[in-house]
């Protein structure tokens, strides 16, 4: 059996009532959530620590970094979840459903992992607010919820950006914002340090007499500008800074003031004065007579501490001759040959001079010395000379028997010589043989002396210059001599430059 279903007026009557029922219950829980104070947060400006839930399990709180935004800029915002229950628990974070905004937490894992908590603690995070595109001048608003994993605790808050309006209650001195600075990271400080400030006017007025201020530990200085209402505007603050900065790393930051007051700022801009070398070199050499001066002078007029080596080119003999005025340098070999070698080390500021002498003038005093020497000798020296040798002609039982001499007499000198005595005197152990010819000259006096020996003496009225004499005579022993014979030396006095002179041979040992 089949029945049909059909909605008469009566069944139009439910659905009606049904539908009345339904926006009922719609405007009770709007007017809940305006009455509940954990179920929004009351944002207006720059507010921060607001309280957004007192409860039984969890304590949030937010502070707002920036919510007036323009173009395409970053509302920021910091959240603070005080855990009131000494428990273990992890609450779950997320975005509500939002077209416009792009919202994300720092760190990512808020978002993404959930916060946990042991025991009674607070915990923070960063939520980042941008457009997804160019808007409307209006209020946007997102929400950002939270859940407990282990226990019944939700909540929600509501974060509200003002996209290109001033809120009501902004206070006069934020209604100067600075969007952005621009200026060099790595400084030079021979350059002259250029920051540039975009500025936007929220007020709709002009703005007279504000400063922009930049400072830091190591400099301080500003520049007065206007601005329009409602506009946005580049202020160029410069100022040549002190060249001999050292490179150092250091933070700024850019105020605004009016009246002493600062009405916006902007810190922890990072900036680093870069090193650069400039070294001043200067040379002046001088000479004279085997000497030369070379002085160097080496400046530092960079802003760091200069570090390098000076090498002054030498050889195996030139380095015997260089010298410097200070101690410490050394020296060294490389591709290039030999050097002296110098550590040179400079503060900013600071002056090196070096000065190189090579002098020669010791080996030119060491040769004229050497030849006022050899000048003197060849002075001063005798120029007769006197030598003396023996032969020995017969031996009887092993021992000395005869035995020759031969005495050379030589005016080594370009002049003559007059006068010349030669005295011989021949061991008593031994005598003169009469019976043999007596050399070329004959003596003039043969004298025995039983003490002494004898003495046997030749006169030569001159010699001419480079003449030379040779004597000779035989003498024999009256015994065997065994072993050594000793023969004293032979005098010759002569008159040289109306002067009496005397020379002697060396003393001749005779050895069988």
């Amino acid at each position: 059996m089949n029945k049909s279903v059909s909605f008469g007026k009566s069944g139009f009557n439910q659905l009606l009532v049904l539908a009345i029922a339904a926006i009922i219950l719609l405007n009770l829980g709007v007017v809940y959530s305006q009455n509940n104070p954990s179920a929004q947060t009351n944002q207006t400006g720059n507010e921060s620590n607001v309280p957004i839930l007192d409860g039984d399990m969890y304590e949030i709180n937010i502070s707002t970094v920036n919510n007036v935004i323009t173009g395409l800029e970053t509302a920021r915002f910091k959240v603070f979840i005080k855990s009131l229950n000494d428990v273990n628990d992890k609450v779950n974070v997320d975005f509500g459903i939002n077209n416009v905004l792009f919202a994300n937490t720092n760190p990512s894992s808020v978002e993404l992992s959930g916060i946990n908590f042991e025991g009674k603690e607070t915990k923070s995070f960063n939520v980042e607010l941008k457009p997804m595109k160019i808007l409307p001048g209006s209020i946007y608003s997102i929400e950002l919820n939270f859940e407990s994993e282990n226990y019944d605790f939700e909540d929600r808050v509501v974060f509200q950006v003002y996209y290109d309006v001033i809120p009501l209650n902004r206070s006069y001195q934020t209604l100067l914002k600075i969007e952005n600075v621009d200026y060099p990271v790595n400084l030079d400080p021979r350059n002259e340090f250029i920051v540039k400030v975009d500025v936007r006017n929220f007020f709709p007025k002009d703005e007279d007499d504000i400063i922009a201020r930049v400072k830091s530990p190591v400099f301080d200085f500003a520049e007065e500008f206007d601005i329009g209402s409602n506009v946005k505007k580049t202020v160029t603050i410069s100022k040549k800074l002190d060249s001999k900065l050292k490179p150092q790393f250091f933070s700024f930051q850019v105020v605004l003031e009016r009246n002493g007051t600062n009405i916006a700022s902007i810190g922890n801009l990072p900036l680093r004065i870069s090193s650069y070398e400039d070294i001043e070199k200067s040379t002046n050499s001088s000479s004279f007579f085997l000497k030369s001066r070379e002085t160097r002078i080496y400046k530092n007029n960079g802003n760091d501490v200069y570090e390098s080596v000076v090498k002054i080119p030498v050889n195996f003999f030139s380095k015997m001759f260089i010298s410097a005025n200070h101690e410490e340098g050394y020296f060294i070999r490389d591709k290039g040959g030999q050097f002296l070698a110098f550590d040179l080390e400079l503060e900013p500021e600071e002056e090196y001079v070096l000065i190189i002498t090579r002098n020669y003038r010791s080996i030119f005093f060491i040769l004229v010395g050497i030849g006022v020497i050899f000048g003197l000798y060849f002075v001063f020296r005798s120029p007769v000379v006197v030598n003396k040798k023996a032969h020995i002609l017969t031996t009887k039982e092993g021992g000395i028997r005869d035995m020759k001499v031969i005495i050379s007499v030589k005016n080594r000198s370009h002049r003559e010589v007059r006068d010349v005595e030669i005295s011989e005197i021949v061991p008593k152990i031994a005598e003169v043989n009469l019976d043999l010819p007596v050399g070329t000259i004959n003596p003039t006096k043969v004298v025995k002396n039983e003490y002494r020996g004898t003495l046997v003496k030749w006169e030569i009225e001159k010699m001419d210059r480079l003449e030379e004499r040779i004597i000779s005579f035989v003498i024999k022993s009256k015994l065997s001599i065994l072993g050594n014979l000793r023969l004293k030396p032979t005098y010759v006095s002569f008159t040289d430059l109306n002067k009496r002179r005397r020379v002697k041979s060396r003393e001749l040992i005779v050895r069988i």
